[in-house]
């Protein structure tokens, strides 16, 4: 069922850290990363994809500057990460599976993106944990929001825990 919703979030995703600099994003829940991709990860984290098979549902990059250069002439430390993963309804064993895919692939960014309405139990928990979302180390932290099936938009009332894509200071 979710990954009807890739292709509109990924484009919404395009759209929005489009805003912050040149961007990149692929649909890898099948386990298809791009060279791309691959090329901004450690050794560590390709590891992982090999043996493991883990595989957010749509990882990117986003490059703050150099927007007059084609992206595989970017130095790789000036590509930040993003990983998302997409679920119909959200559990919290969900957003630990977001927070791992952070912590692995050493993401900037780690969005998770649900579909059905928040129940009121998840978002009481994470309103008296919300430690929960950190991950590095706390560092990093994973974005949580419901993409609008009737619109095919971000609903932009329904951020948890970090900024919304409207503010400038994403995460």
């Amino acid at each position: 069922m979710e990954d009807s919703y890739y292709g509109p979030i990924k484009k919404i995703l395009e759209k929005e850290f489009g805003k912050l600099g040149k961007c990149y994003f692929e649909i890898t829940a099948k386990g298809k990363i791009s060279n791309e991709i691959k090329s901004l990860l450690d050794d560590l984290a390709l590891y992982i994809i090999k043996v493991e098979r883990f595989s957010p549902d749509i990882m990117g990059c986003v490059i703050k500057g150099f927007m007059d250069k084609p992206i595989n002439e970017i130095p790789s430390n000036k590509k930040e990460l993003v990983v998302v993963e997409v679920k119909p309804k959200i559990k919290i064993k969900d957003i630990y599976q977001a927070k791992q895919y952070g912590e692995i692939f050493s993401a900037k960014y780690t969005l998770l993106i649900y579909i059905e309405p928040m129940p009121e139990e998840v978002r009481r928990f994470l309103r008296k944990r919300a430690v929960i979302l950190s991950h590095s180390a706390g560092y990093r932290r994973v974005a949580i929001v419901q993409f609008d099936k009737e619109t095919g938009k971000i609903k932009n009332d329904s951020w948890f825990g970090l900024s919304s894509f409207e503010e400038e200071d994403l995460f």
